[in-house]
């Protein structure tokens, strides 16, 4: 069961992406009861703000409706294999900063890294500089502290790394790939796995630190699970 700093955080940031889109959404109470009532019966949650009334955003009659997709997961805390994705994401494309349906970019991605033998890939920009996975942000330590890439890169920072950072100093900055191999450790962070660690990225390889990788997921099962 989600606790109240998650379903704030996703609230936010859903309504952050419903305003700039032009749809209407429902109010805050509306929302944590659908996500509460659907989660009784789901270990996870899908839930999707649907635009309705126009084939146009911008149309004053636009109205919504919350629709939610219950399913079942196992959590894999199997350090992941990354490679690096064969495709890149502008840093102004202003779809990368709001989570939507439109998973082509990601899936196409995806496909491409589990065909070349990795679990995943990660996004770059068109400056050579990480963005994030295709399903997770990444982060990474060194000299004893936590960095992320800069929201400005062109990704979309999730709700569980916002819950993080709230309990847990994460620099946000930006990374070249010519610069990874100075990191001692890398995690990828989502809401189905909280903190995975990663122990390739292409050539690269990292040492997993499963007690750090434990010590992040007490946090984040304190912040984000009852």
């Amino acid at each position: 069961m989600p606790t109240e700093l998650k379903l704030l955080l996703h609230y936010q940031r859903l309504s952050n992406s419903a305003r700039a889109l032009g749809i209407p959404i429902p109010e805050y109470k509306e929302f944590t009861a659908l996500v509460l009532t659907s989660c009784k019966n789901s270990d996870a949650v899908k839930i999707v703000l649907e635009a309705l009334g126009s084939s146009r955003p911008t149309e004053d009659d636009l109205s919504s409706r919350m629709l939610y997709f219950g399913f079942s997961h196992e959590i894999n805390q199997k350090p992941l294999r990354l490679c690096i994705c064969e495709y890149k994401r502008h840093s102004l494309d202003p779809t990368a900063r709001h989570k939507t349906t439109n998973y082509l970019f990601n899936l196409l991605s995806r496909k491409s890294a589990k065909e070349r033998g990795f679990d995943d890939c990660i996004i770059l920009n068109e400056l050579d500089e990480v963005c994030e996975t295709t399903s997770a942000n990444l982060i990474f330590f060194k000299g004893g502290k936590l960095f992320t890439p800069e929201s400005t890169c062109g990704l979309l920072v999730g709700t569980t790394l916002m819950a993080l950072s709230k309990k847990v100093s994460i620099s946000q900055i930006r990374i070249k790939i010519d610069k990874l191999k100075d990191f001692e450790h890398v995690f990828a962070i989502n809401s189905l796995n909280l903190i995975r660690s990663v122990e390739q990225i292409d050539g690269l390889y990292f040492k997993v630190n499963k007690s750090l990788e434990e010590e992040l997921n007490i946090v984040l099962r304190a912040l984000c699970i009852k």
